[in-house]
């Protein structure tokens, strides 16, 4: 698991969200200094495939996105609804890098 990239996308995905961190830690339910810890990309010492898809899963989103390239993550997550009320679908991130590819291919 790239945690770097994991952390550069989330800290991309909250400031985007304007979200503070103390709420994503409150609402998946982790500590607010493991979340601190992540988005400093330091490497928290339970950090966990488990962790990272209560992050994702709180943010509604596929937890894949946080380990593309952060440019095609920033460039696919700013086509998706900023909070969306259903978790975003596999189909909907596809048709955004689609988007982006025949965008910047053309």
């Amino acid at each position: 698991m790239d945690k770097d990239t994991f952390a550069q996308n989330l800290a991309f995905e909250l400031k985007r969200r304007e979200m503070e961190k103390a709420e994503l830690a409150r609402q998946c339910g982790l500590s607010r200094a493991f979340i601190f810890e992540i988005t400093r990309k330091k490497n928290p010492q339970n950090s966990s495939l488990d962790s990272a898809t209560a992050i994702a899963t709180t943010l509604k989103l596929p937890l894949f996105l946080f380990f593309l390239p952060s440019p095609l993550f920033q460039r696919v997550v700013s086509d998706l609804p900023e909070n969306p009320k259903q978790k975003v679908t596999v189909a909907a991130v596809l048709k955004a890098v689609l988007g982006y590819y025949l965008r910047n291919n053309e």
